[in-house]
């Protein structure tokens, strides 16, 4: 996940896909808005690495708190972000 803060105050949660993992089809895979998961089960979770000791629960549970902490993404659950100014 990406955080992004753009000069003019535009505000967006953004993915970033692996190499030809186009998600939206637009040529890159670099500006996806991310989707706001309500539940574990709503989304794939996958290690950063091989070597990650991390389970998909411990995953998840790291998300999920970070997702709690943020009032727009705990608002927004089940949908896809969008830019806000």
């Amino acid at each position: 996940m990406i955080y992004e803060i753009a000069n003019n105050g535009a505000v967006s949660y953004i993915t970033t896909a692996s190499p030809g993992n186009d998600l939206n089809h637009d040529g890159s895979t670099t500006n996806d808005l991310m989707f706001i998961p309500r539940a574990k089960g709503d989304i794939e979770l996958v290690k950063d690495f091989a070597a990650d000791p991390r389970t998909p629960d411990q995953i998840w549970g790291q998300l999920n708190n970070f997702i709690n902490q943020d009032s727009y993404l705990n608002s927004h659950r089940g949908k896809f972000a969008s830019v806000t100014v």
